[in-house]
């Protein structure tokens, strides 16, 4: 700094008689070169009390109430939405009609299948798949659910199944008729049930174990060959037990 305003003031001495130009020029050049003068700076420190204003923070209050709103309803959320495993229960078939013609060998056979299904979910599911009956290794009917809604806890919530298993091979229409109206035992007919239902809740879609299982139904001895018979719900067995109960 010494330096700068030194060569300042030979500037302005040399500039004497040379005019004003010579003088601003050496004013421009001694603002740039001479460093302008600090201020002194206190030593002092000030205190400031811890209950000062300026040391709390605004808002504290309305900020931990929104975030504690905010991480409520986040868990709410959760516990209601997350999903729950929707499960089927027992199934059990009932033969609501039978009637078969020993001349024409034909056979008919109109079944009932309940599914009982339970969704733990605090919102509905929709429930969908199919149903196959088979005789030996013949399909003779099956049963479609097309999204069928189960309502929020239900425990259980029963879907009905119609399925015509009317369609029985010739070559196993004569053995049914043996069995109910001939001399071979048991006289009930053994069906087998085969399917594959699926749920959706909300974006997800879960898949149930394959159905894989059998049901027996009762022959009721018919004296006419075109005679039918309506079974009732007590000759029903259902879908895991083979006890004829």
């Amino acid at each position: 700094e010494r330096l700068g305003v030194k060569l300042a003031r030979g500037g302005l001495a040399a500039c004497v008689g040379l005019g004003h130009s010579c003088a601003r020029g050496w004013a421009v050049f001694n603002h740039w070169l001479v460093a302008p003068e600090r201020e002194p700076t206190s030593s002092y420190v000030a205190l400031i009390p811890l209950s000062d204003a300026r040391l709390k923070p605004r808002r504290t209050n309305l900020i931990v109430g929104t975030l504690m709103l905010f991480a409520f309803m986040l868990a709410v959320g959760v516990f209601f939405l997350v999903p729950r495993g929707v499960s089927v229960g027992r199934i059990e078939v009932h033969s609501e009609f039978m009637s078969w013609n020993k001349t024409l060998r034909t056979f008919q056979l109109d079944l009932k299948a309940d599914l009982p299904i339970v969704n733990p979910n605090y919102l509905q599911t929709n429930v969908y798949g199919s149903l196959h009956v088979l005789f030996y290794d013949a399909e003779t009917g099956v049963g479609a659910i097309k999204n069928e809604k189960v309502p929020a806890r239900a425990r259980p919530h029963l879907i009905k199944v119609d399925i015509d298993a009317s369609h029985v091979p010739s070559n196993y229409t004569l053995t049914i008729m043996e069995h109910c109206l001939g001399t071979l035992e048991p006289r009930t007919l053994i069906f087998f049930l085969k399917g594959r239902l699926h749920a959706s809740y909300l974006f997800q879609t879960q898949h149930f174990t394959e159905i894989d299982t059998y049901f027996m139904i009762d022959c009721i001895l018919i004296k006419s060959p075109t005679q039918q018979a309506r079974l009732p719900a007590t000759h029903c067995t259902n879908c895991t037990a083979l006890d004829g109960s």
